[in-house]
């Protein structure tokens, strides 16, 4: 099941972006994603997604660091993963070509694992030969082979979506590709967009920084004021009202209803 166009409500190439009220708990430990429905709301630190997501990419500095920082997003299908991942990579492009920022530089790449799962390369990981081709995109005098190479260079920031649309074996390959690349080279950082059950996180939590923010179901007064603040929307200024309430209704139902 592949997220449907029509509800990502981001635009890429203008960056305009409906800000969903979409919030996560951020959780220590797998385990606790099967015990997420018994928690109490108020014990679970309920966050903004964005915010969370900047928020553990600035706490570390993978430079200094041994184990690499490694960000799960847990959701179900139609929960506005991909939607959220690309509105953080468009955040940290801006971010980095901003002349005022003093943080350190990064580069956000957003990889698509079913483009990788057929990759094939003299690279012995085929996961970095993809993501080196997705770099190349931007870097079109890339002489790279291997990620080692980019010495000097910034940093990457590395955002996968789709592996929980993969066959099962792909899925299986993929995971232990990126368990591999983590452990080679964690002076980047790695951001994955996930249903729960498509990952064995055990590997992860010993070989990273594991953080896992697990996408939470919307409350209805979030709902309601969701759909109060529209008119508020840039994007969607210029849409009757009418429209405008429909469409938000829709893919608030959409999102509500796959939680």
């Amino acid at each position: 099941m592949a997220a449907d166009p029509a509800f990502t409500f981001f635009d890429p190439e203008s960056g305009n972006y409906l800000p969903l009220p979409v919030e996560v708990v951020e959780l220590s430990d797998p385990v606790q994603l099967r015990r997420l429905d018994r928690l109490e709301p108020e014990t679970t630190g309920v966050l903004d997604i964005q915010d969370a997501i900047h928020d553990l990419l600035d706490c570390h500095e993978p430079e200094h660091e041994a184990k690499a920082t490694f960000i799960g997003i847990v959701g179900s299908f139609s929960s506005n993963k991909s939607t959220q991942l690309k509105k953080l990579v468009w955040d940290l492009l801006q971010q980095g070509l901003d002349p005022q920022y003093r943080g350190a530089r990064y580069l956000p790449l957003y990889i698509d694992l079913r483009d990788c799962k057929a990759q094939r390369s003299n690279v012995s990981n085929a996961l970095e030969a993809c993501v080196l081709q997705k770099l190349a995109e931007y870097w079109p005098d890339l002489q790279a082979r291997r990620l080692s190479e980019l010495v000097g260079q910034p940093s990457l920031r590395l955002v996968f979506y789709g592996i929980d649309l993969l066959s099962a074996d792909d899925n299986a390959r993929v995971q232990d590709l990126m368990l591999r690349l983590l452990r080679l080279y964690p002076r980047h950082q790695y951001v994955l967009a996930s249903s729960e059950m498509a990952m064995n996180w055990s590997g992860f939590q010993e070989h990273s920084h594991l953080h896992l923010l697990a996408i939470q179901p919307l409350r209805r007064v979030k709902i309601r004021h969701f759909l109060e603040n529209l008119k508020r929307v840039d994007a969607l200024r210029d849409v009757p009202e009418n429209e405008r309430t429909a469409m938000g209704e829709r893919l608030l139902s959409r999102i509500y209803h796959s939680q």
